[in-house]
């Protein structure tokens, strides 16, 4: 018998906090914190969707403060908060007006495949 979606997610919410992020960023105050090897193909996917470009690229594209690279990074943090937001959602709030910074994981620079 398969688990009810809520405890899906929790379960997945749990398991997600007990791992360190690869990425943080601070959007007007607010961190984010992405984990790069729990990015679900769906996620990849709604990323791609949204944003035209495929997550790798975008992830590269991140130290150069890139306005989509932001919001995937916010975005895939918060689905995997168990956040039930949309690209859309999340691209519109991403301003360069917005006050950025970034971390990267010491050892692992963004655009990298997490599974290397």
């Amino acid at each position: 018998m398969a688990k009810a979606p809520d405890a899906v997610k929790v379960t997945r919410a749990k398991r997600l906090a007990a791992d360190e992020p690869d990425v943080t960023i601070k959007v007007d105050g607010e961190s984010f914190a992405l984990r790069l090897g729990a990015v679900t193909a769906v996620d990849a996917g709604a990323v791609r969707a949204g944003s035209g470009l495929p997550l790798n690229k975008l992830l590269a594209m991140l130290n150069d403060g890139e306005l989509e690279a932001i919001a995937a990074v916010v975005f895939l943090s918060r689905r995997q908060a168990g956040e039930d937001v949309t690209w859309d959602e999340v691209a519109e709030t991403i301003t360069f007006d917005s006050a950025l910074a970034a971390e990267v994981e010491s050892g692992r620079e963004a655009g990298t495949d997490p599974n290397e």
